[in-house]
């Protein structure tokens, strides 16, 4: 392992028990460090992306997650709290692509960490109820304006 490399594993392992401790300054601060390295991996943008969530830095957030979706696409992790904070701002209709993604990339749920597979689960419950929604939405409209929709 590089030197660089090495030193940002040390950098994100220290950030990721900052924020098991409850100290999410202090993990983004050390994730911003890890990542700024130019040597970290998905893991260590998506610790970064959910430290600034948990702070309300919708900014660092999304820009981490951006760089954790562009060297892993299809981590599951990452798709979810992509989800969750497209859902948090009412777009619904990509929320809903995520969660998709998420549930298709997800390995099964007894191979997943449980706040993974709790996660995977949720995810398919927003999918289904952005589903219902979506198909209830233009009924409603329809019916509103007269129109009996089929059953």
């Amino acid at each position: 392992m590089a030197t660089g490399q090495a030193s940002a594993t040390t950098l994100a392992q220290a950030a990721a028990q900052a924020l098991r401790r409850g100290d999410p300054r202090g993990a983004r601060e050390l994730f911003r460090q890890a990542t700024a390295s130019g040597q970290a991996n998905a893991a260590a943008w998506l610790g970064l992306a959910y430290a600034c969530h948990v702070l309300e830095d919708h900014v660092g957030a999304d820009g981490a997650l951006e760089r954790a979706l562009a060297l892993e696409p299809r981590n599951p992790g990452a798709l979810l709290l992509r989800a969750d904070r497209l859902a948090a701002a009412g777009d619904h209709r990509a929320a809903s692509s995520f969660y998709l993604a998420v549930v298709k990339s997800a390995a099964p749920a007894e191979h997943l960490p449980a706040d993974l597979a709790a996660g995977v689960r949720r995810a398919e419950e927003a999918r289904r109820r952005y589903a219902q929604e979506h198909e209830a939405g233009p009924r409603a409209r329809l019916a509103a304006r007269g129109f009996d929709p089929a059953p």
